[in-house]
């Protein structure tokens, strides 16, 4: 990808993550999202069509960079401890960037967290799991780590648990 092509696009995502912090109750418009990144309306909408589509693919590089990246996906499986220990990680490391973009865009959120594990579930394993496997886990997941539990060791604990218990169940 071309250099200024990818310097825009991230531009764009940055002022749209600054927009959010500055009022997360509302979409930050298009004339909002240019002025802040420098750009004009015409360069916006060479990159997305809308707000919404702008707002999707920033929640799926959020997604991809808090619970996909880096991380070793057969493991949500077998180690949940090790998977979810490095999720609460990028989580804290993340925490202010992403806290007003979540509280409003929970539920897209948790949907894209779905999807994207289930795509990589899927090529980690394609025969060995199911989609109620997978819906268990990537929305059980997304939906612990915005609770208030998801910094209590103990919850944590008790999380992977049952994970283990019913990855056991379903391989029987």
């Amino acid at each position: 990808m071309d250099r200024r092509i990818k310097k825009t696009n991230t531009a764009i995502c940055k002022a749209y993550l600054q927009a959010k912090n500055s009022h997360p109750e509302t979409e930050p418009s298009v004339k909002e999202i240019c002025a802040i990144a420098d750009i004009n309306k015409t360069t916006f909408y060479r990159y997305y069509t809308d707000i919404n589509e702008l707002s999707r693919a920033v929640i799926g590089a959020m997604v991809n960079k808090l619970l996909i990246e880096n991380i070793e996906i057969e493991k949500v499986l077998t180690e949940p401890e090790s998977y979810f220990s490095h999720v609460l990680k990028n989580f804290k490391e993340h925490e202010n960037q992403i806290n007003a973009f979540i509280a409003h865009n929970h539920v897209e959120f948790i949907f894209e967290a779905e999807r994207l594990l289930k795509i990589k579930l899927k090529e980690a394993a394609p025969d060995k799991y199911d989609e109620i496997l997978y819906t268990f886990i990537a929305g059980g997941a997304a939906h612990y780590f915005l609770s208030e539990n998801y910094n209590d060791e103990n919850e944590l604990q008790k999380f992977c648990s049952i994970i283990k218990a019913v990855t056991v169940a379903y391989n029987k």
